[in-house]
């Protein structure tokens, strides 16, 4: 089946995926198989949103000697401009509403059996469920 996401799902599904992973077998080794074949091709779409991603911070953010991003407080880039932060923002939207399309077979809620899930997984994972 195919389906199209938007980056935003992507990365939601990403991280469902990986506490997932940290869950142990607690699923059927088909799902979890089926999970990771699933895992490997969003692992592929969220490595290339974080390099567009890099890409967009060098754009428009001061960079060091050394070309890196700058930033302060942490975490947080130091842009050249206000034009500047409100481009980025702009555009870093724009990437987070594309749409990516997956062909995958969804997985049946039943599958999942009596086990607890966090509900954060839970919603990470609903473009991906097929609530028979």
């Amino acid at each position: 089946m195919k389906i199209k996401l938007t980056l935003e799902k992507v990365l939601a599904l990403s991280q469902a995926l990986n506490q997932l992973k940290h869950k142990g077998s607690i699923f059927h080794v088909k799902v979890y198989f089926r999970l990771a074949q699933l895992k490997t091709k969003v692992d592929e779409v969220v490595k290339s949103f974080d390099e567009s991603k890099e890409n967009l911070l060098r754009k428009y953010a001061e960079l060091d000697e050394n070309g890196e991003v700058v930033t302060s407080n942490g975490n947080v880039p130091v842009f050249k401009t206000k034009k500047d932060e409100a481009a980025v923002e702009k555009e870093f939207k724009e990437l987070r509403e594309t749409t990516q399309e997956f062909t995958f077979e969804k997985i049946k809620l039943s599958d999942f059996g009596d086990k607890e899930v966090d509900f954060s997984i839970i919603d990470g994972l609903l473009p991906i469920i097929d609530q028979d």
